[in-house]
């Protein structure tokens, strides 16, 4: 079997073997039929375990063994990877790349992750799988998008608040099982959809400690949050941010942002908020912005919002569900104006100076 790979030397590897391919990682079957003979395998093993070795500087993740290995050798393991070990020399790992679509979906544990050298998370890295927990390492400063998607068995993630991480890109956490996550100051922008359907996210921590400037669409939709502290840097964001989530009650720090609009659907179906109040530069609210936020009693607007005609957010349809009895507060020199405007006219008696 010319191109079946050497047994490993050096790292501790428990006996797994060099890739010859690759060069960087350890194979390991951890199942009986892996059992050795000589420096080969028995036909039939089933490789499950890959050491990738201290001193490498990229993890690609093993498609290319696999493709390779089934083709050249006479008689192909097969590969069901469950685990991927980090190796460290002196408590490190020189690995600071984990590439594109690199974790296989049948990854259930990664080690010693928190000890490599990781600037970069690749697009998709460890989408769709079923690891349950991660730490991540200090160096981290970039992240791709669909990083951690689908992760629904993802239930912990520790360390993230330590990184450099600039950026939580599009989908990056969509459809995990994240439970809470602490963002690090660095961050400057979330998004679109990138917690979207976290439904057991209860708790975002850091957030209004960043230097967030965007929020994307669909950011939040579907969590399970229940209170958001917002940056005093915020200057948008997208259609239906925050809508659909059922626990949400609280948001802080709205006020002081540097919104000037808020967007279509952004607290829709919302039902928990009870108060909202909006910043001085916030001069547009987009359609539906508050639709059925029923439980919403005051809703404090510190600018001209005023916008006429059946396009504003205080159509019949924009404003569905809300309380009876909200409290629309506005500024003193303004009142006058709001209640005699259509369609804002239809609360006139809601509306009353800051």
């Amino acid at each position: 079997v010319a191109n079946e790979p050497k047994q490993a030397s050096g790292d501790k590897s428990k006996n797994g073997l060099l890739c010859k391919v690759c060069k960087k990682y350890y194979l390991y079957p951890a199942n009986k039929k892996g059992k050795k003979l000589g420096t080969y395998w028995r036909v039939g093993s089933t490789i499950t375990t890959v050491f990738v070795k201290s001193n490498a500087k990229k993890y690609t993740g093993t498609w290319k063994i696999r493709y390779k290995s089934t083709i050249k050798l006479s008689y192909p393991v097969s590969y069901k990877i469950t685990k991927i070990i980090f190796l460290t020399k002196k408590g490190k790992n020189s690995v600071d790349t984990i590439g594109k679509n690199a974790i296989d979906s049948t990854v259930k544990s990664v080690k010693n992750f928190n000890k490599t050298k990781v600037k970069t998370i690749g697009e998709n890295a460890f989408g769709s799988t079923k690891i349950t927990k991660l730490a991540f390492p200090k160096t981290l400063t970039k992240m791709g998008k669909n990083a951690f998607r689908k992760t629904s068995k993802l239930k912990t993630v520790t360390g993230l608040e330590k990184t450099k991480l600039k950026s939580v890109p599009a989908y990056a956490f969509a459809e995990s099982g994240i439970t809470s996550i602490y963002l690090p100051s660095t961050v400057t922008s979330i998004g679109e959809n990138a917690f979207r359907q976290d439904k057991a996210l209860k708790t975002v921590k850091g957030l209004g400690s960043t230097k967030v400037t965007s929020i994307g669409k669909y950011a939040f939709e579907e969590t399970g949050i229940t209170s958001l502290a917002l940056p005093a840097t915020l200057k948008s964001i997208g259609n239906e941010a925050f809508a659909m989530m059922p626990y949400l009650k609280t948001v802080s720090g709205l006020e002081k942002t540097k919104l000037t609009t808020i967007s279509d659907y952004a607290f829709a179906e919302s039902p928990l908020i009870e108060s909202l109040s909006l910043p001085t530069t916030c001069t547009s609210i987009g359609y539906g912005a508050f639709m059925e936020c029923s439980s919403l009693k005051t809703l404090t607007l510190n600018a001209n919002c005023i916008v006429s005609g059946s396009s504003s957010m205080l159509s019949q349809s924009g404003i569905a569900n809300i309380s009876s009895g909200v409290a629309i507060k506005v500024p003193n020199s303004l009142m006058s104006s709001y209640r005699t405007t259509y369609p804002w006219s239809n609360y006139s008696s809601k509306i009353a100076a800051i």
